[in-house]
């Protein structure tokens, strides 16, 4: 009776506070060898089958406590079988079947103790190859997206300049090659990223009526030239989230719904449902077949019809739901083969306080003529191409390469993170520091955006990751240079 009631008091403590608590595992464990002892003693011969569950308690806890649990439980079995020897007079008569138990139950989870150990030395093993896999490939893609942020910067400056026609159609093809190498650097950089449990979430008032139209505007171009009508549905709703990757996650899902429906209509909007805010994607492209459907978030999945005409590894799906699962939201997916596709990311907490905005502006290039920069940057390619890039926006710059620049009076600071003798962030710091005034300033980055913002000690700052498209870089300086005075 009284084992009856401490199985009930278990599981009515399991039910009232789910969790791991050792006290409770102890009980339980008590529990189950007492209840098998008393079979096994009062039983006698009849219940001689009750040693297999013996057994079977002990390897249970091992395989779902761990080893020291498992250690636990071959101790209670050797205590069960001594009892039974020391108070059962039935199996006191057998010592030699007390003995053969004894042993089965000491050497069967010494074996297996031997195997649970080779394979937390195997598990561990392959973390840390797979944290090495993912600290190489950040640190490659760092390194590899310096020369193409470079071409990138380039390539719009020759854009700019007079072309004849074969050289324009040249240029473009260049530029369209650049964005789908750009992409999947961001690509292999978030699983990377994401890997090594690099991205924290930051929770903050977002209003979404401006994030979904600067997701509009950074996918305007590519929207542009896939002849795709990229509209948003104004919104007034404020959420409360992570901004950078929510901004990630909304752009990802565009850029696939302006890729994947060329010549057709894309919509970018959001519905309130209760407390909760869901954000909806659709366009009107090819739709999605049933069958592949539930394969489209998987890793490396990319449907037969577009893999000869569609750049991607098949990435960017599966980064968008585990970006998603980050913040707690769930993303989802109806289509309809030949009249659209739409894609839910729901789950957003409605906030009824209001995100600190700066007015939007909308302005031409030559709002930013006259403009002083101050650009520290040690890549020597990087540099030479931002700069012609701002002076072709009419900017006035003055460069350096050392995080230790000297302090000039300036508009805007424009820094690399990563240089050679130091932080970006700390050379803004101390310039603002010995100028006495909080100069705008934006960070450039090879690494993953929502990584540094826990690293800086300004938050505020804007981050842009490399390589970074010039429509996004104005776009930044645009939004500094309009943004509210600071008092």
């Amino acid at each position: 009776m009284l084992i009856f009631a401490a199985a009930l008091f278990i599981h009515w403590s399991v039910r009232r506070r789910p969790g791991i608590r050792h006290w409770r595992r102890a009980l339980a464990m008590a529990t189950d060898y007492g209840a098998t002892t008393v079979l096994i003693g009062v039983g006698g011969a009849v219940m001689t089958p009750i040693f297999v569950v013996l057994l079977w308690i002990t390897l249970g806890y091992g395989l779902r406590y761990g080893r020291t649990y498992l250690l636990i439980g071959a101790g209670l079995s050797l205590t069960s079988v001594f009892c039974l020897a020391l108070f059962s007079a039935y199996w006191r008569d057998l010592p030699y079947i007390l003995i053969t138990i004894a042993l089965m139950v000491m050497m069967v989870p010494a074996y297996a103790y031997t195997l649970m150990s080779a394979l937390r030395q195997a598990h561990d093993e392959a973390l840390q190859a797979g944290l090495a896999k993912s600290r190489f490939m950040a640190q490659a893609s760092h390194d590899l997206r310096q020369p193409i942020h470079a071409i990138s910067l380039f390539t719009s400056c020759l854009k700019g300049s007079r072309l004849s026609d074969d050289q324009a159609e040249m240029v473009d093809s260049i530029d369209r090659a650049l964005n789908g190498i750009s992409g999947l650097f961001r690509s292999l950089l978030n699983v990377s990223t994401l890997d090594s449990g690099g991205i924290v979430p930051q929770q903050q008032i977002v209003a979404l009526g401006p994030l979904l139209q600067d997701v509009a505007a950074q996918h305007g171009e590519a929207a542009q030239r896939a002849r795709v009508t990229l509209r948003v549905v104004e919104s007034g709703l404020f959420v409360r989230t992570d901004r950078a990757i929510l901004f990630a996650i909304i752009g990802n899902l565009v850029s696939n719904a302006v890729k994947y429906a060329p010549g057709r209509k894309a919509l970018i909007g959001c519905r309130r449902r209760g407390s909760q805010v869901t954000i909806l994607i659709c366009d009107s492209g090819p739709g999605i077949a049933l069958e592949e459907q539930a394969k489209v978030f998987d890793e490396f999945y990319r449907s037969p019809r577009h893999r000869r005409t569609r750049e991607g590894i098949g990435l960017g799906l599966s980064i968008v739901v585990r970006m998603a699962q980050l913040l707690g939201l769930q993303v989802n997916l109806r289509s309809t083969p030949g009249r659209g596709t739409v894609i839910e990311v729901s789950g957003l907490e409605l906030s009824q306080e209001e995100a600190t905005l700066a007015a939007p502006v909308a302005s031409p290039v030559t709002a930013l003529a006259g403009m002083r920069i101050l650009l520290i940057e040690d890549h020597d390619e990087v540099r030479a191409a931002t700069r012609r890039i701002l002076e072709g926006w009419g900017c006035i710059v003055e460069d350096d390469t050392s995080a230790r620049a000297e302090a000039r009076d300036c508009d805007l600071i424009l820094a690399d993170q990563d240089l050679e003798d130091g932080a970006g962030s700390e050379c803004i710091e101390r310039i603002r520091a010995t100028l006495g005034r909080p100069i705008p300033a934006i960070i450039m980055s090879g690494h993953d955006a929502a990584r540094l913002t826990e690293e800086l000690a300004d938050t505020s700052l804007p981050i842009l990751s490399k390589p970074v498209h010039p429509a996004r870089l104005r776009a930044a300086l645009m939004a500094q240079k309009f943004a509210a005075p600071v008092a």
